[in-house]
């Protein structure tokens, strides 16, 4: 969980639907299930991950409109 975020964890750690009283964590991707398994869609939001950093592109957007004002 996150220290000291009681909303936070809430938010990230939701009830496991196939395990009672267990939680699991929700990450930003788009998954759906298949006969073969999980099919990975992509995310949810507008973030990547860049050597493990993890990076809104909407930051980045803003920067480079900055520049070319």
């Amino acid at each position: 969980g996150y220290l000291n975020r009681e909303d936070e964890t809430a938010k990230r750690f939701v009830p496991d639907p196939f395990v009672p009283d267990e939680r699991m964590y929700k990450t930003g991707d788009l998954v759906k299930w298949t006969n073969g398994g999980i099919e990975y869609i992509g995310r949810i939001d507008q973030q990547v991950k860049v050597r493990g950093y993890r990076i809104e592109l909407s930051e980045i957007e803003v920067q480079l409109a900055q520049l070319s004002e």
